[in-house]
């Protein structure tokens, strides 16, 4: 019989280790991608639940703010609000994958520039932008 080397062993205990440690880092890697599915799927049940507000309710409650002017409120409901709720809504479609790395405040001051009404000649719409409209229509009923 041969002699076995005394670093024969050495070799083996480091491949068994080398081994158990590429299985634990496999397993902890499951482990993370299990974790952003979990969070992705909540982050999209929110955003589903959040959705389900009646908009209605939100304009309602934009109607009943007194702190501001009739004026002020519906300069803002017809030139900034009907852009600025939809650039959201994308922003919060945009942001919604864990995997993207995005800076929120210039994706959406990009978004607005890109989606400017005054330059585009198509028009994007949103559930919000309806209810926005009977919040400008009661706003000038008021204003008259």
């Amino acid at each position: 019989m041969e002699a076995s080397h005394p670093f024969d062993a050495a070799r083996v205990s480091s491949a068994k280790v080398k081994e158990r440690v590429d299985l634990k880092s496999a397993h902890r890697r499951d482990e993370r991608s299990k974790q952003k599915e979990e969070e992705a799927r909540v982050l999209k049940a929110e955003l589903e639940k959040a959705r389900q507000i009646p908009i209605d309710l939100l304009a309602q409650e934009w109607l009943a703010d007194k702190t501001r002017s009739p004026e002020n409120r519906l300069y803002l409901v017809e030139h900034v609000l009907p852009t600025l709720a939809l650039g959201l809504e994308k922003l919060l479609l945009a942001t919604g994958d864990e995997n993207t790395n995005v800076n929120p405040v210039n994706w959406l001051a990009q978004w607005l520039i890109r989606n400017n009404p005054k330059y585009l000649k198509t028009s994007q719409s949103s559930p919000y932008v309806a209810s926005l409209k009977a919040v400008k229509l009661e706003l000038q009923g008021r204003l008259q």
